[in-house]
């Protein structure tokens, strides 16, 4: 675990900061998928991603943090994970010569 541990106060109540509870939770989420029956395949964006999804520009020029432990984790429990190599924009972009 890290020991990068914050404890922030100056509320009712203290609020600690744990920057493993990510993991943490991505982690019990894929001990909750172990119980299903089915195949579960995880699918990340590769180098090439768009900067524009779900109507948000995202920065393209760094790679999250979080990338290679959740595919370590995935892989470690036996699901499936993808990187996508290739932004295939033929397959949304319009044909205006129609």
């Amino acid at each position: 675990m890290n020991a990068n541990i914050t404890a922030i106060t100056g509320s009712k109540h203290a609020y600690v900061y744990d920057p493993n509870k990510p993991m943490q939770n991505f982690f019990y989420q894929l001990c909750k998928f172990l119980k299903v029956a089915g195949i579960f395949i995880f699918v990340f964006d590769g180098p090439n991603r768009p900067s524009w999804k779900r109507g948000k520009e995202h920065n393209t020029a760094k790679i999250p943090w979080w990338t290679e432990p959740c595919k370590d984790l995935i892989e470690a429990c036996g699901f499936y994970s993808h990187q996508v190599r290739l932004l295939l924009l033929s397959c949304f972009a319009v044909n205006k010569n129609i």
